[in-house]
């Protein structure tokens, strides 16, 4: 090995001690992650200005990748915490009559058109580390979606909250499930400031699609329009 490689090796180690994330994912591809790390492992995350919360490993080889459907990303993660408060929609239901009603939370075009999804995309991802944000893969996302009739539609994105699905709940038909992590209503209870509080999910059952301070999904739609603020409990994949 010459000079100049050994260099950049020897960076690229020392990069990857001082930078868990570097380490993920310098291990994802040298294919050596699911060797590494364990379902349940977290990494500490600073995110901008918000208070760093710890991102856990909550799958290997889960997700299906946007870019090719005989392929997964190599691990999904999932916020141990939720980062911050965040309205679904600003403008509620308002407006929304009958059957659609019960789909204010998400509003009148579902999960994919939400405010929240381009929030997420525009103005969070952007503030992420750009050695994480860089190695981020787009993957193929499910939603319930009552507007539609009660079915499961998918979509593809970067940053996403979880589906019902996905955290032992149900509701979507199809997608990735969990359970190693999300085997109890106490792995689905979620704090801001050490503080446990209700956090939405992309769902859209009848009329709800948060989880409440105590991890249960919410049995009445109450005060949780999409015009109110809620936690937001991040996912990715790499």
């Amino acid at each position: 090995m010459s000079d100049l490689l050994r260099r950049r090796a020897l960076a690229i180690d020392n990069n990857a001690e001082s930078d868990p994330w570097e380490a993920l994912i310098t291990s994802i591809t040298s294919g050596t992650y699911a060797t590494k790390y364990s379902i349940g492992d977290t990494i500490p995350m600073a995110i901008g200005s918000y208070d760093q919360i710890e991102m856990q490993i909550v799958a290997f080889d889960a997700d299906t990748l946007a870019s090719d459907s005989n392929k997964t990303a190599a691990v999904s993660l999932l916020a141990k915490q939720i980062l911050t408060n965040q309205k679904i929609n600003a403008s509620g239901g308002a407006g929304i009559s009958g059957k659609d009603a019960s789909h204010y939370n998400l509003g009148l075009n579902g999960w994919p058109s939400c405010d929240c999804r381009y929030w997420l995309r525009e103005t969070l991802l952007p503030a992420f580390p750009p050695n994480v944000k860089n190695a981020i893969k787009e993957v193929v996302k499910t939603y319930y979606s009552t507007k539609d009739g009660n079915v499961t539609l998918s979509y593809n994105d970067t940053i996403w909250l979880p589906s019902f699905r996905e955290i032992g709940l149900g509701y979507e038909s199809s997608g990735p499930i969990y359970a190693q992590v999300f085997s109890s209503n106490a792995a689905r209870v979620r704090a801001k400031a050490g503080t446990a509080d209700r956090w939405w999910t992309r769902s859209s059952p009848w009329s709800w699609g948060q989880i409440a301070a105590n991890g249960q999904r919410l049995s009445s739609a109450g005060s949780n329009g999409a015009g109110t603020a809620s936690g937001m409990v991040i996912g990715f994949c790499l």
